[in-house]
């Protein structure tokens, strides 16, 4: 299992391969964590014991043990459903983070029905800024398209802070550690506006892909709610054909379908 402690920069390689330089920038700017961002000391102050430990226990908590003694792997898609039940009819006010329009159809066809959503538009990863642009143009016309009213929160195009940490971390493989920070970064970010906005609910269309790993995309939107003081709704959208919808509702209103992730890292591995 991938670690979700993407903050310990010490016990990245590329780190210790590294120049003075690079090693600098790294400290300075810090790596996001599943709660935010943490910043970086001089000293080697987190040891591999105390390291193994913490993501030990991270790893054990939201999982629950079978008669067998077994851990079970949380079903998100449940959980939500669960969740969804306990509303009683009532819509709360619910943030949507959106990676993208397509990935946002079927996920606001689900959604709707159930709560007040309001989509935040929040991608410091895609480059160049030019498909940013195109991206967002095509989330405002599927708005637009849909039946009822859906607000957009904008955000204004931050590649900085992207950069600041995932320049450092440019030899991971994609779905690793820098995969894992941007999901921190643009979750914290939606946990946080959300919060200053007085949302009751928010969460994430990335799990619709196939290519994102949903327990870690949970595990880190779970983490930035608690500390936010907003309720995450776990799920996993690419369930129950979450993900071919989506695949149908693209091509229903002739949306752009980009051909990588976001950022130049995950185009390399077209």
């Amino acid at each position: 299992m991938i670690s979700l402690q993407t903050a310990v920069l010490f016990s990245l390689p590329s780190y210790h391969r590294g120049d003075k330089r690079t090693r600098q920038k790294m400290s300075f700017f810090g790596f996001c964590s599943a709660g935010g961002f943490l910043p970086i000391t001089g000293r080697l102050s987190l040891t591999a014991r105390r390291l193994s430990s913490k993501i030990g226990a991270e790893e054990r908590r939201p999982q629950a043990a079978g008669r067998s003694g077994i851990t079970v792997k949380r079903n998100y898609q449940a959980e939500m459903e669960a969740e969804i039940e306990r509303l009683g009819g009532r819509r709360p006010a619910l943030l949507l983070h959106s990676c993208c329009g397509p990935c946002s159809s079927a996920v606001l066809e689900r959604l709707t029905a159930h709560f007040r959503v309001t989509v935040l538009y929040y991608n410091p990863n895609i480059e160049p800024e030019e498909e940013y642009r195109h991206r967002l143009a095509e989330q405002e016309r599927l708005l637009s398209l849909l039946p009822g009213e859906i607000p957009l929160l904008n955000c204004a195009y931050d590649h900085e802070a992207f950069s600041a940490f995932a320049e450092a971390m440019a030899d991971c493989p994609e779905g690793g550690d820098r995969c894992l920070a941007c999901f921190a970064l643009r979750l914290n970010e939606t946990a946080r506006r959300a919060a200053e906005n007085g949302f009751e609910y928010f969460t994430t269309t990335l799990s619709v892909s196939p290519h994102k790993n949903a327990e870690a995309v949970n595990r880190i939107g779970e983490e930035a709610g608690r500390k936010a003081g907003v309720r995450y709704l776990m799920a996993d959208f690419k369930k129950k054909d979450g993900y071919l919808r989506s695949l149908q509702l693209s091509r229903e209103y002739g949306l752009y379908r980009q051909d990588y992730c976001g950022c130049l890292y995950s185009r390399r591995t077209l």
